[in-house]
């Protein structure tokens, strides 16, 4: 299975981010978040297992609580039976956080965008989707900088029918501006 070939990628790129990440935004401060992603396709999508991809998002943390984010990812299949086909979204994310200042930063995210697929030979769709999920910001002991690792369901109005996806997303959430003030 696909999936399980991929996991030591996961799991490496997990351990290399792991080495060097912490400290997260404060309410009032922009952040970036680049990640690596991968997808587990609907079934009726005709792809050949799982899909590696690429995420970047620009947020604000707006309270203690609060972010909202404008996130941008990518993805290349390869067909199994149907097209090869690529996945690009843009997606306005809104996360409610509990903990921030701790170590651990547990969240839930839900979003709402665009998503083009297009099919190697086929027209290319341009479809309205939905994404929620749990996640975590991780405390790593250095300034503005902090592990992220997010499973959401995507759902995505696709014709003939619709089609919900998972993402795993984990890398970096980097904090912009002067240093964070610890309590």
């Amino acid at each position: 299975m696909k999936i399980v070939r991929a996991l030591p990628i996961l799991l490496a790129g997990f351990i290399g981010v792991v080495s060097v990440a912490q400290g997260s935004e404060q309410a009032g401060k922009w952040y970036g978040s680049p990640m690596a992603a991968y997808m587990v396709p609907d079934s009726n999508r005709n792809l050949d297992g799982g899909v590696l991809g690429r995420r970047l998002g620009i947020g604000r943390a707006f309270s203690d609580h609060i972010n909202g984010e404008l996130a941008l990812n990518y993805f290349d299949a390869q067909g199994d039976g149907g097209p090869d086909t690529s996945f690009t979204g843009v997606v306005a994310n809104g996360m409610y956080l509990w903990n921030r200042e701790g170590t651990f930063a547990p969240y839930v995210l839900a979003g709402i965008g665009y998503l083009r697929t297009d099919p190697d030979g086929f027209s290319t769709q341009n479809r309205t989707q939905l994404q929620a999920g749990p996640g975590i910001l991780v405390d790593l002991g250095f300034d503005r900088l902090a592990l992220r690792a997010e499973v959401l369901g995507r759902w995505a109005d696709e014709s003939p029918s619709s089609s919900t996806d998972m993402l795993i997303n984990v890398g970096l959430q980097i904090a912009f501006g002067g240093k964070s003030a610890k309590k």
